[in-house]
């Protein structure tokens, strides 16, 4: 019998709390090794020991993945020589792990953002093609079957030519809104609350509506407008909701992040796609596809039955491996070539939240 091939892995960064799930996914496979944890410290005292805090994030990790060993220089961890690295840090802080893990040979996964700017996205890009590693952009509505069966049939062309795409993510008051208890004070002492360090709603919720606009539109966009506002977060100097839209030349983006939105209920913030042909929204509530494919409808014409996800590509995990080990593209929402393209328009609305001006992408 053919001994199984174990791959190392290892983790950089707690930064943002998916890192959980992510881990959870390659320790439920039976060919992962823990190699180790390594996380970079922050230029500031944080206060917060609770759930998806920084200082609780690395014993929850370490706990519930028997991962064995803690390194104090990521460095070091590296010099181990994981097969697989997991990236979570902080959004300014992507490229420079990433790019040094890929010139070792190293294959990377990052969690969303791809990055805080296209300039880091494309040096990660141009490091992974240099060395031959893989590089793998992970985000939870690449798993959604809604979004991704309503991806299917807009590439089908079921609603004709798409014309508008609308997306906003539904109710949040910021990452420690769901079951949490910390306090501003202890907020303000997070990352998230830090600009330098890539945190603020832009960035955390405005990434999604990039990467899926280059999807369902199919080409890159041209120019961004958008407006940042602190609404609710008053005891921190960032954005907590973003509106944007992007240019695609015959076709248009509109997008918002929010970090100030108290309930969404059952509203359907999307994905939406606008066509001349109708209209299909993928309900990531409802768990389905809604095509209206006639006029003055208030139901659906037709609710599509949602796709399963490929057979041996069902986790992050089996995804991330499948493409190491067949060559094979990742899915579309993964592909760092694909995230390039909406690294750059994020990159655009955030310049242009910035300016109050159009912004050309990159």
């Amino acid at each position: 019998m053919n001994k199984v091939k174990k791959y190392r892995v290892a983790v950089v960064g707690v930064g943002q709390m998916h890192i959980t799930t992510i881990a959870k996914s390659f320790s439920a496979r039976n060919d992962v090794e823990w190699v180790g944890l390594s996380d970079l410290p922050l230029p500031f005292e944080t206060i917060a020991d609770k759930p998806s805090s920084k200082k609780n994030l690395v014993p929850q990790l370490m706990r519930e993945n028997a991962i064995p060993r803690f390194f104090e220089d990521w460095r070091e961890l590296l010099d181990e020589k994981p097969d697989i690295l997991l990236v979570a840090t902080e959004n300014t802080r992507h490229a420079e792990v990433v790019c040094e893990a890929l010139s070792r040979g190293i294959h990377v996964l990052i969690e969303k953002p791809f990055a805080a700017d296209y300039e880091d996205a494309f040096a990660m890009v141009s490091a992974a093609k240099k060395s031959g590693a893989r590089l793998f952009i992970n985000w939870p509505t690449g798993w959604d079957p809604a979004i991704r069966t309503g991806l299917r049939l807009a590439r089908e062309g079921i609603i004709g030519r798409p014309l508008k795409f609308h997306y906003r993510n539904m109710e949040s008051l910021g990452p420690f809104s769901y079951g949490q208890d910390l306090t501003d004070e202890e907020k303000a002492a997070e990352w998230w609350y830090h600009s330098e360090l890539g945190g603020g709603a832009l960035l955390d919720y405005i990434c999604y509506g990039a990467n899926l606009s280059r999807l369902f539109l199919g080409k890159k966009a041209s120019s961004a407008i958008a407006m940042k506002k602190n609404l609710v977060s008053s005891f921190a100097p960032v954005e907590d909701h973003t509106a944007a839209v992007l240019d695609f030349g015959d076709s248009l983006a509109v997008l918002e992040g929010t970090w100030a939105t108290f309930a969404s209920g059952n509203i359907d913030c999307g994905p939406i796609l606008f066509g001349d042909k109708g209209t299909l929204v993928a309900n990531r509530l409802g768990k389905s596809v809604a095509l209206y494919l006639e006029r003055h409808v208030t139901e659906p014409t037709r609710v599509v039955p949602l796709d399963p996800l490929p057979e041996g590509r069902t986790t992050i995990a089996d995804e991330f491996i499948h493409g190491i080990e067949t060559g094979e593209p990742f899915a579309d929402f993964f592909d760092p070539d694909y995230n390039l393209d909406a690294m750059s328009a994020l990159d655009a609305v955030r310049r242009a939240a910035e300016s109050g001006n159009t912004e050309l992408l990159k």
